[in-house]
């Protein structure tokens, strides 16, 4: 898997997407050492209290919990963070997770993980997928200022703006032919 600049630490989102997509029936190599929820090896000298080593050594052996990864799969973690948040700062709360609410409240379930089980039976129901209707009336425009041909685009806003077309390599030569005429000329 081509990771690109993601930083590869333990725990890291881009091991959750590579879990979603072994998961979901491609053929990835991994381990389970980089998911969240595994702890390394450790190995540390035991010290007393005024911090000098005791001559002990404490080793802690490596080991993975499928239950914090599965909790990060379901997003239990950002409906923990949801309800504290609703807790102590309401505004802040409203401003991060007010689509977030709506959805859950449309959906009629109380946490991400009943939404997230919800959305999956619903598309195991239904598997084919449903082409979005496009724009019935899409605006391109040819306009020329100057002689330069250009597109005015438009959104469903209505928003214009224009967008400038590069020259063929016929339309340049002629354009040379027509100012050495109006030179000569």
């Amino acid at each position: 898997m081509d990771v690109g600049i993601a930083a590869t630490t333990t725990g890291a989102r881009i091991f959750g997407a590579m879990k979603g997509a072994c998961d979901g029936g491609l053929n990835v190599p991994h381990n389970t050492k980089r998911f969240p929820g595994y702890v390394r090896a450790k190995v540390e000298e035991v010290v007393n209290k005024r911090g000098k080593g005791t001559g002990e050594v404490e080793r802690q052996e490596a080991k993975f919990d499928a239950k914090l990864l599965r909790d990060r799969i379901y997003g239990n973690h950002v409906t923990a963070y949801m309800s504290q948040l609703k807790k102590e700062d309401p505004g802040k709360f409203k401003r991060q997770f007010s689509k977030w609410e709506a959805c859950l409240t449309a959906a009629k379930v109380k946490t991400c993980e009943d939404l997230y089980k919800k959305v999956h039976a619903a598309i195991t129901a239904n598997p084919d997928r449903k082409k979005a209707a496009g724009n019935k009336n899409p605006t391109h425009k040819l306009v020329s200022k100057d002689g330069v041909p250009a597109k005015v685009y438009q959104n469903s806003k209505g928003k214009k703006w224009l967008r400038h077309r590069k020259l063929t390599c016929e339309e340049r030569k002629a354009g040379v032919q027509a100012k050495f005429a109006a030179l000569l000329g």
